[in-house]
């Protein structure tokens, strides 16, 4: 799927990664392939779903398993860990681990806004945060680091937040996905809060156009 490739393309040489919510184990196997990852622990909440990534991973010794909510039942902190396929609210709660890993690379199903605010306030930096358009639905992929230096930069706004920190930069596949939004948003009724999501995707389509 397109929203794994992107997602996947993020990941750089480490010792340890961590497949959180594996499921088929398909980032996994990206990472053993490509030699990623001295060692690769695929993880998932439900027992079934990893036996799923046991048998595509079977064979390659660096591949360890857990049944883990989270970064629960790992041994230690990973290296760099992707969480994807969740909604925001759920990856925040995983990410509320001390075990969590200073690299994560990210795919939010929803509330990326929220997602996008705790990072920042837990000290992370993103250096990698668009969409992509997977068999007519939207994705957001987020790549964040914690910040060596421990200081925080100054604050997002709100459109950044929203629509990606690097929304002011040109991108077709945004830009398509806000005009849609925008008429979506357009046919709701203007309560204080739709016009508050109007105004900002508004703001943001001036620097697409």
């Amino acid at each position: 799927m397109k929203r794994l490739s992107a997602a996947s393309s993020l990941i750089e040489k480490c010792g340890t990664f961590a497949d959180v919510g594996c499921d088929h184990g398909y980032v996994s196997r990206f990472v053993l392939e490509n030699g990623l990852a001295d060692r690769v622990w695929a993880c998932d909440i439900s027992a079934p779903s990893l036996e799923k990534a046991k048998k595509l991973l079977k064979g390659y010794a660096q591949a360890e398993f857990f049944v883990s909510d989270g970064f629960t039942e790992l041994p230690y902190k990973p290296s760099a860990a992707a969480i994807l396929g969740m909604g925001g609210y759920e990856i925040i709660k995983i990410l509320s681990d001390e075990k969590r890993a200073d690299t994560l690379i990210l795919g939010p199903h929803n509330h990326a806004r929220e997602l996008r605010k705790f990072l920042f306030t837990q000290g992370y930096f993103t250096d990698k945060d668009f969409c992509v358009c997977d068999r007519g639905r939207y994705y957001d992929i987020i790549r964040a680091r914690k910040s060596e230096t421990g200081n925080s930069p100054d604050e997002p706004s709100e459109e950044m937040f929203s629509w990606g920190m690097f929304c002011d930069k040109k991108d077709e596949t945004l830009l398509e996905r806000l005009c849609k939004e925008e008429k979506k948003l357009t046919g709701y009724k203007q309560t204080e809060s739709n016009a508050e999501k109007l105004r900002v995707v508004k703001e943001v389509l001036k620097w697409q156009r």
